[in-house]
This record gives structure tokens, C-alpha cells and sequence, in this order.
């Protein structure tokens, strides 16, 4: 039988609004609720219906609430506030993005510098807890949090006991909730007291958080068995495993865990914080701007003298540490924009030699094609390498002595093929790889090389995306792979390090949404891995010459275009993030010479406008500033309204632009990314569809702007994206990419079951507007290459091939598609294209910029483009320190 639907989603409690649940506990389900009164995300966690009617539940919900709110701490949940409409009863608290320790940890993501970091800052909330009287009594890897800035968060407080009662329990006359002689908390965390439902203080939670720390750095916890008894058994009478052998352990931690381990509460540490001491000594947690980890200590009688003495051990240890620590950070470059190297407007690749003498790069070509160019630095020669073809280059690599290019490049087959090219010789005619998805990096002795594959499975249940990096030897012989991951989606352009002891890639999770991790591979395969924050978009990355950071292209926020890449220097220390340019160009394609005193860059500008048609005369029209995405939306919502990409909030939403008056006004306004909008047919744009990440993935939603309702119609962990609904407002069809591999599906507009449509690799649908048929992009079975195509909307049948017709198309009222063609010199026109084979029609007579989208009024009268005229050339940047 299928679950019962969550009747909570959607719904409105106060002044939150459901907007789905995040999981269930041992006494509830905790739901992303938006706080309408402060715009702000939170968590809403409810008792279990169950449990409403026992008063002691009622009443721990209430104690995890005053516990909590009781503490101000940086790694403590912060609740809001404690609610009841009706029969619900729920807590609301902050909303923490980010995973739980216990799935950190089954993901293979702690490292031992990572465990000892999160065991510092659960240490230090841990001592404020206790200085405030309360003792948390549930301490495990579920209830710590772990966030993409790389803060911990200590949650759920419902079993926290208060070692005195606070003046509100006092006068509402509040008791402990437990009784002599019971057991309350996870067996595998309890201390031994617990465990025997003896009186507990502090140091139960040091026994806890040693497990913790156990278990992170060995991989299993200390105390198992096969019941729960058997569990609370080994607590009590056997001894705690020695740490096992061959695991990368700091020096030290034996003897932390080991003191924090002691059967009697007398042998452990005293109080939390002189463990937190202990970590801090082990680690080496020093930050420039004062520690991250701040110590709450309880009150207590002093000794000034003792106080003073462990001061000054503290200050030396201090010391050392930070000098240590000095040594470890990265040298903050400061980049000077030095000269422009190229003047095309339409580098697309650059790579400069080891030595600084030489850069190579690609031009992309109006009509699809692309050539590659080599000049010296210093001279204003360039010459054509290799002449314009129909080829995608992915990447450009020179070889450590300097006199071999390596080319990737792939062809409409979209097979990557790697190429040795002399820089005193031709193109030879066979690659020495083939089956390659990106750019290659060499070891420093020029030996080896490394670079990222992928390849589709297509066992049992869904294809998935599986990734590999590869280390081949310079002949592109003697290949082995160095990781694999299906669960992973490993970047694909390496960095193998100046000392040749690492290659570093990007990861992400393969669901779309999640934490960006920077990956330290090692030649034996082994990884060491780093959190940074959920970026948007990272480009290739270059080792620093000290090999301490990585510089790197990135869109780090959502709340940034997409396109607008800045050069980012990152520690592989602490991931600290050192911004290198600020501006609005966006700066690609990052690469150094060995002595990395220079620093070049694709630099890519662009300026947009809104250009709007008279009535049925597609020569003349009226333009209005616009903003340049990446992948933008261009759709009219009536005859009088356009809908577009806008960041006038400050955050990637939608807007109206009024076509009489060139004024624009909010669509959507909320911090989320809304993209890909389409009016419903026939509701006069009261009815609208786009991609939102609203429930933390893109999907689709439908909003009725009369009544500001909002619907939901896709889910899962996919990316689904560019929606297009049938002329009779019955159906949506959108482009869902799975895996990384795209194909289209479709949802009835009023919600419910999606479906397939066909079983191509296809995206960006178009539905005719007789709704028998779908223009789409889409992968030719029998070739493996991407062309505009025509499939019934069943999807069954075989595609008709449209090879005059662009990735960028619409259809025309009388069943002809109009496409987007640029010339020779990068102006863009739009283009009737008969489906008989009949000869395409020009509709526009631009003579300046690309059109980078375009849409036709419901009647047919009117167009309106997003047009841009984008400059990319290489600049070379002089480092400073």
C-alpha cells in the first residue's frame, strides 16, 4: 500500500508556511517552513500524532525548546519559538542547510583533520551548554549537524536535563523528566551511568562525544553487539578498542579519546572545555580573525594561580601552533591586470606555456565552428594552429618541456579525442586517447598526465553517470584508474600538484543539489576531501606555486549570475577563500606559468538588451537594458507583458516587463532561483510555469499570480528545467537531466504523475501549436549527434532531422519553426525554417549583436529578443603578494 500523503505540505501554520519535510525523528516530523513575516527559511518540527495526547512527550517538546533557547552559541540550534494551532504541536528553529555527521560519515567524507575540527566545535557548544546548566543527555552523530560553511550545529535538546532549574521552570514548577533507575538516549552514545540509569552530570556528554570522535576517526563505534543489550554490556564491562593500526590518526588523539572513554566519570576530563583544550593542542585550530571554537566556561571556584600557569602553557602551545599554522596558509596573491593578449572578441580556450613565452587558444566561429591560434606573449603575431572546423575543443594542455601541445576535442559524435601537437608541427592525424571529457594536467616531471572520464551504465534500474579520473603515461599508454565514483560527479578538469604528490579535482553529489567538495587525490588513491560552500559554478582549477591553494574560476552564490565567473585563490588547508577580481566581467579558462608569476584569463563582457517589435513589422522596434544569463528566459506572458530573467530583488527571480511603457515589476520576489518561465495558453498570463529550486532541486512549479498559489509539479532528485506547455494548457513537457543525462518528460499542468516522452537524450522541448508534435535538441540514435529535431508528442516514432535549424527555436503559428542564425561576424538573425525542405526565410535584418533568446507574442504579431553583444578575449594578470 502506498504512503498516506504528507497533509502538512503546503499548509500554513501561523505565520509558516510548509514547504516540505526534511525527515522524521524519534518524536516527530521536521519540515523547510518560509517565516511570511520575516522572509526567512526555518525548520518546524512537530510531535508525532501519537504522541499529543502524553503529557510527558508535550512537556519534553516544551524542555527541548526552553533548553535550547536558553543557550547562545554559534554551534547550537537557535529556536524561534514553540507553537500549537489546533492539535499540532511544534517547535520552530533555525534552519540548518547541510547533512547530519551520521551521513557525512557513511559517505566516506571525514577526514581525521575534519573529525577533530567538528569534535573541537561540538566540544565547545557542549561547554556552553553545561555553563548555562544544561547537559544535552542524546549526543550522536543525527543530532550534530554538519553545514557547507564548515560550522556545527548541536541539535535536539529534548532529552537535555538541567543540572539547576532555570527561573521559568521554577515558577511554572518544572521537573525532570525521567526517573531513577531509566534509560534514556541511544545505547551505542550512552555513558556508563546512563546506562545503568544512575545520576548524570557534564561528563556524561564527554563520554558521548568520545564516541563520536571514535567512530569518526576509526569508522566503526566502540561498543557494538548484536542487541541492545548486548550494547550496554560492552559500555559497562569491557574496555574501549584501541584505535585501529594503518589509519592516518594525529599524534595525541589516542589519549583524548582513550581519557574521554574512562568507565568512571572521575577519570574523564573534568569539563568539556579542557577536552576542547586537548583538540585545539592536537589540530592546531587557530584562525587569523580569533578562534571559530569559543570556550564557555562554568562558573567555579578560581586559581589564579593554577589559571595563570596553564595561561602560559596555553600561549606557548598557542605559539607554536600558529606558527605552524602560518606556515600552512597560502601566500594571498593580489592579481594586477596587466595587458589584453587577444582582440577577436571570441576565445572560447587559453593555456600559456610553462616558460610564460607562449599562449595557445580557440575562436569560436559565428557559423558553429572553432579554430586554434598560437602566439608568443610577446610579439603581436598570432598564427592559425589549426584552421576553423565543426569541432567542440575541451581543453588545452602544454607539456612541462614546453614543445608539445595537448589538444581535447570532440566532434558532433561529442567522443573525445586527445591530441600531442608540436609547436613546430602539425596536427598529427591520430589521438593518442580517445574516449576523454575534458582537459589533461601533468605530473611536474612531465611523465604522467591525468584527466576525468565518464561513462554511461546502463545496468540494472536507471542510467546513471559513473566518473573516473585516469592517469595515463605521456604516450597516453599504460592508463589506470586512480578513483570512480557513481554517486560522485567528479569535475572534469584535474590539477595534479607541484610537488606531484596530489591531483586535485571538484566533486558533487549526482543529485543536483549539495555541497561542492574540493577532492585531494593521492597516487595510491587515497582522498582527502574538503567542504567548500555550495557553488554554483567552478571552472578549472591551477595550483599556486607553494603548492598551498588552488586559483580557480567560480560563481560561488545563486544570487549571482551564472555566467559572472570571478578568480577565487582557495587554501587546501582550511578552504579558506580569497577573492582575486570583483567586477562584472566573468573570467574563465584560468591558467599559470610554472614560475606563477602571471595569471591569464578568458575575460568575458557582454551587454544586453530587450528589443521589442512593432506590430507585424519585425524590421523596427523599441529596445530596454537588459540582463545577460547565461540561459536566460524570454516568454510573453500577454500581448502587452513579457517575462524575463531579473536580479532586481537581488536574487535571480522573474519580472514583468510592460511593452507599452519599458517598465518592469516583480513576477517572483523570493530567495530562490526562478528560470525557464512559460505562460499557461489561455489564461492571460495569470498562469505561469518555470524551474524553481524552491524544494532544494530545480523543478517545476505552477503559480497563479491572481491568488499567489503555488504547486509543485515535479520532484525527485533531478534537475528538471525548461518547461513548455501545450497549446490546450493540458500538459507540460520539460527537460529532466538524471545523472547528468538529459531526456524530456511530461506533467499534466494541474499536478500529478509524470512520464516519459520518448527514450532519447533530448532537452529544451518545444510543443507544435497543433500539440501533435515536439521540437527539441536532441542526440540521433544512429550518429550520436546533437541536432534540432522533430518527434510526435508521444514520443514514439523516428525523429525528423532539422539540420538548417539552430539549438535556439520556436515555432511559427503556420507549423514552421523559426531559429536563431549568426554570421560570419556575430550578428544573429532569425530565420523561418520550412519543415518540406523548403529554403529558410529571413524575418529579421539585424546588423549588430547576438540574439541570445526570442519569443513570438500569442498572436503572432510581435517579437521580442534578448540581444547581446559579448566580447571574450585572454588578459594576462601580473601576481603580487
Amino acid at each position: 500500500m502506498p504512503p498516506a500523503p504528507d497533509t502538512r505540505e503546503g499548509r500554513q501554520f501561523g505565520a509558516y508556511r510548509i514547504i516540505h519535510s526534511l525527515g522524521a525523528g524519534g518524536m516527530g516530523q521536521v519540515y523547510l517552513a518560509l517565516d511570511t513575516r520575516l522572509g526567512r527559511h526555518v525548520a518546524l518540527k512537530f510531535l508525532a500524532p501519537e504522541l499529543i495526547s502524553d503529557e510527558v512527550s508535550l512537556m519534553r517538546l516544551v524542555q527541548e525548546a526552553r533548553a535550547a533557547s536558553a543557550l547562545n552559541h554559534p554551534n547550537i540550534l537557535t529556536i524561534y519559538d514553540v507553537g500549537q494551532i489546533g492539535q499540532e504541536h511544534f517547535i520552530v528553529s533555525e534552519f540548518v542547510e547541510g547533512v547530519t555527521l551520521r551521513t557525512a560519515m557513511e559517505r566516506g567524507l571525514i577526514t581525521s583533520d575534519l573529525a577533530i575540527d567538528i569534535a573541537s566545535q561540538v566540544a565547545s557548544a557542549l561547554s556552553a551548554a553545561h555553563a548555562a546548566g544544561v547537559i544535552h543527555r542524546d549526543l550522536k552523530p543525527t543530532n550534530v549537524m554538519l553545514r557547507p560553511d564548515g560550522y556545527v550545529k548541536v541539535i535536539d535538546f529534548g532529552l537535555a536535563k538541567r543540572l539547576r532549574p532555570s527561573s521559568a521552570e521554577t515558577m511554572t514548577g518544572g521537573r525532570d523528566l525521567t526517573k531513577a533507575g531509566t534509560t534514556l538516549g541511544t545505547a551505542d552514545y550512552m555513558s556508563p551511568e546512563q546506562a545503568r540509569g544512575e545520576e548524570v552530570d557534564c561528563r556524561t556528554d564527554i563520554w558521548s562525544l568520545g564516541v563520536i570522535l571514535y567512530e569518526m576517526a576509526a569508522g566503526s563505534r566502540p561498543f557494538e553487539g548484536p542487541t541492545h543489550n548486548h550494547v550496554l554490556v560492552a559500555i559497562q564491562d569491557y574496555p574501549a578498542p584501541q584505535l585501529p593500526a594503518g589509519k592516518s590518526i594525529p599524534a595525541g588523539l589516542h589519549g583524548v579519546i582513550s581519557r574521554a572513554l574512562a568507565k568512571k566519570p572521575k577519570d574523564r576530563y573534568g569539563a568539556v572545555a579542557e577536552m576542547l583544550v586537548a583538540l585545539q593542542a592536537i589540530a592546531g585550530i587557530v584562525s587569523p580573525s580569533g578562534s571559530r571554537v569559543r570556550i564557555a566556561l562554568p562558573a567555579r571556584r578560581v586559581n589564579y594561580r593554577r589559571i595563570a600557569a596553564v595561561c602560559a602553557a596555553v600561549l606557548l602551545v598557542a605559539a607554536g601552533v600558529f606558527g605552524w599554522w602560518k606556515w600552512r596558509q597560502p601566500q594571498w596573491l593580489h592579481l594586477e591586470p596587466l595587458r589584453q593578449l587577444t582582440f577577436n572578441g571570441r576565445t572560447q580556450l587559453d593555456a600559456i606555456s610553462p616558460d610564460g613565452k607562449y599562449l595557445a587558444y580557440t575562436v569560436g566561429q559565428p557559423d558553429g565552428q572553432q579554430a586554434l591560434y598560437l602566439k608568443q606573449i610577446d610579439s603581436p603575431t598570432d598564427e592559425l594552429k589549426i584552421p576553423p572546423r565543426k569541432i567542440t575543443y575541451g581543453g588545452l594542455t602544454f607539456s612541462p618541456d614546453n614543445q608539445t601541445l595537448y589538444v581535447m576535442e570532440k566532434d558532433e559524435t561529442l567522443v573525445g579525442r586527445l591530441y600531442a601537437v608540436p609547436l613546430l608541427g602539425a596536427r598529427p592525424s591520430n589521438p593518442i586517447i580517445v574516449d576523454i571529457d575534458g582537459p589533461i594536467s601533468f605530473s611536474p616531471d612531465g611523465n604522467q598526465f591525468a584527466y576525468v572520464q565518464y561513462e554511461t551504465d546502463n545496468g540494472p534500474g536507471a542510467k546513471q553517470t559513473v566518473s573516473h579520473l585516469i592517469v595515463s603515461s605521456r604516450d597516453g599508454q599504460n592508463r589506470h584508474r586512480l578513483l570512480s565514483a557513481s554517486d560522485m560527479i567528479i569535475f572534469r578538469q584535474p590539477a595534479w600538484s607541484p610537488d606531484g604528490k596530489r591531483i586535485a579535482v571538484f566533486i558533487k553529489h549526482s543529485g543536483v543539489s549539495g555541497w561542492a567538495f574540493l577532492d585531494l587525490v593521492k597516487l595510491d588513491g587515497t582522498e582527502s576531501r574538503r567542504q567548500i560552500a555550495d557553488w554554483r559554478s567552478i571552472g578549472q582549477p591551477r595550483w599556486t606555486v607553494d603548492g598551498k591553494s588552488l586559483i580557480v574560476g567560480a560563481v560561488t552564490t545563486y544570487s549571482e549570475p551564472s555566467r559572472r565567473y570571478q578568480l577565487h585563490q582557495l587554501s587546501i588547508t582550511d578552504g579558506t577563500d580569497h577573492l582575486l577580481t570583483r567586477d562584472l566581467a566573468a573570467y574563465t579558462e584560468v591558467s599559470l606559468p610554472s614560475n606563477g608569476k602571471a595569471v591569464t584569463a578568458v575575460k568575458t563582457d557582454s551587454r544586453a538588451v530587450i528589443w521589442i517589435s512593432k506590430p507585424n513589422d519585425f524590421k523596427h522596434g523599441d529596445t530596454v537594458p537588459a540582463e545577460a544569463e547565461l540561459n536566460p528566459s524570454l516568454a510573453w506572458a500577454d500581448s502587452g507583458h513579457l517575462m524575463v530573467d531579473s536580479r532586481r530583488n537581488g536574487f535571480p527571480n522573474l519580472a514583468l516587463l510592460d511593452t507599452q511603457t519599458l517598465s518592469f515589476s516583480s513576477l517572483t520576489s523570493e530567495q530562490f532561483v526562478e528560470q525557464d518561465v512559460a505562460a499557461v495558453p489561455g489564461t492571460g498570463g495569470r498562469s505561469v510555469v518555470f524551474a524553481s529550486n524552491r524544494s532544494g532541486y530545480f523543478h517545476i512549479w505552477r503559480f497563479e499570480t491572481d491568488s499567489n498559489k503555488l504547486v509543485q509539479l515535479t520532484n525527485g532528485v533531478t534537475y528538471d528545467q525548461r518547461p513548455s506547455v501545450s497549446p490546450d494548457g493540458r500538459w507540460i513537457v520539460y527537460t529532466s537531466w538524471t545523472q547528468n543525462v538529459p531526456h524530456l518528460r511530461k506533467v499534466p499542468a494541474g499536478g500529478g504523475t509524470s512520464i516519459p516522452v520518448g527514450s532519447f537524450n533530448a532537452q529544451d522541448a518545444q510543443i507544435s501549436p497543433d500539440g501533435k508534435s515536439i521540437a527539441c535538441y536532441l542526440q540521433i540514435p544512429a550518429t550520436g549527434k546533437w541536432l534540432t529535431a522533430i518527434i510526435p508528442f508521444d514520443g514514439g516514432g523516428e525523429p525528423q532531422a532539422l539540420p538548417e535549424a539552430s539549438s535556439q527555436f520556436r515555432w511559427l503559428p503556420d507549423g514552421s519553426l523559426a531559429a536563431v542564425r549568426t554570421d560570419s561576424n556575430g550578428v544573429s538573425n532569425i530565420w523561418q525554417i520550412p519543415l518540406n525542405g523548403g529554403s529558410p526565410l529571413a524575418l529579421t535584418d539585424f546588423e549588430d549583436q547576438s540574439i541570445l533568446a526570442f519569443a513570438w507574442s500569442p498572436m503572432a504579431d510581435r517579437l521580442a529578443c534578448l540581444r547581446a553583444m559579448v566580447g571574450a578575449d585572454v588578459t594576462l594578470f601580473k601576481t603580487a603578494n
